[in-house]
């Protein structure tokens, strides 16, 4: 390995097998040549690692590492241990990075008073039709998903960057230590807050751009919904002024339609507000739903609108569970 690496790629996988080989040649054919590539097993059980290692005898700058502690935070904990670059970069395996994505990055942390620089994670050309469908519901909910999706505008600071197009110089990780386990999807949020507090700045590169495929699977969309509710009570548990990020509140106050649609039954005079009400919500779902729908195809209005309060229920869901736990 050369003696001269500045940056640290690491891409933490389980069972990757379809996006691996796509990601790593795009990591591969930076324009930024002095770079060492961690891949961390975290378990496969498919032809990941077979992948990886053919990846690491072609090319000497890609490393595999298994972890065998389950769970993506713990992955990149163990990245960061074995990365020797000076700045680390994370991304997902289910992503393609344009060739300048690590140079734009890696310039502006030549501040040292840069904690962390991200980058847009943008719905490729060739992605399906239902990750678009899905991409979009998620950012109707959560305003965040919206704004990792921006390549307009100029370079500027930022509350956080999305997980998948980050990079941080290793100095911070040295000074603040890892990422806090049991807080996925939250870690980088988390970190971010504490980069914060030492008095750091984070930006933003429109240009620095990841091309991400998403999830077309309903469990797993369901899944991610209930993991996001469930993981920010997690969060403001540990650190309340996480709750300021407005990218944590997909209409929430669903939750309070539901209860007003409840008590109509213990108190009659409940019942004319909560129709007002709920209807109101219904009517902002049909609304985006049919905006969306008009700007792809009007056919796929019914999936806009499924996702949408499929992602919302996910979401509460979780939140509640993450509210009340089940004694142990």
């Amino acid at each position: 390995m050369r003696a001269d690496i500045s940056i640290s790629i690491i891409i933490p996988v389980l069972n990757e097998e379809n996006h691996i080989s796509p990601c790593l040649d795009s990591i591969l054919s930076q324009t930024r040549r002095h770079i060492e590539v961690i891949v961390v097993d975290n378990g496969s059980t498919d032809r990941t690692v077979e992948l990886v290692e053919k990846f690491a005898k072609m090319d000497n700058r890609v490393r595999l590492v298994k972890e065998e502690k389950q769970g993506i935070i713990a992955a990149k904990n163990r990245g960061i241990k074995e990365a020797r670059g000076e700045f680390i970069a994370f991304t997902d395996a289910d992503c393609v990075a344009i060739v300048s994505w690590l140079g734009s990055l890696v310039k502006h942390l030549k501040d040292p008073c840069v904690g962390s620089v991200g980058g847009p994670s943008i719905s490729p050309k060739d992605d399906t039709a239902l990750g678009n469908i899905i991409i979009n519901s998620l950012s109707c909910c959560f305003p965040a998903w919206k704004r990792f999706c921006e390549v307009s505008g100029s370079f500027r600071e930022i509350d956080f960057n999305p997980p998948c197009n980050v990079m941080y110089p290793k100095s911070v990780f040295n000074e603040l230590g890892s990422f806090k386990e049991g807080l996925y999807p939250f870690e980088d949020e988390e970190m971010i807050c504490r980069i914060r507090d030492k008095g750091y700045k984070i930006y933003y590169d429109p240009d620095a751009i990841v091309y991400h495929y998403r999830k077309t699977s309903v469990p797993d969309v369901l899944k991610l919904s209930y993991r996001t509710g469930n993981s920010r009570v997690t969060a403001l548990k540990r650190r309340l002024k996480m709750g300021k990020f407005p990218y944590s509140l997909p209409l929430s106050i669903f939750y309070v339609s539901a209860l007003f649609l409840i008590l109509p039954m213990i108190k009659a005079f409940f019942i004319y507000p909560s129709a007002v009400y709920f209807s109101l919500l219904v009517s902002c779902g049909i609304a985006f739903s049919l905006s969306m729908a008009r700007k792809t195809r009007i056919l796929e209005f019914p999936l806009y609108l499924f996702f949408l309060v499929f992602i919302v229920v996910g979401w509460n869901f979780g939140f509640l569970r993450g509210l009340f736990p089940r004694k142990s």
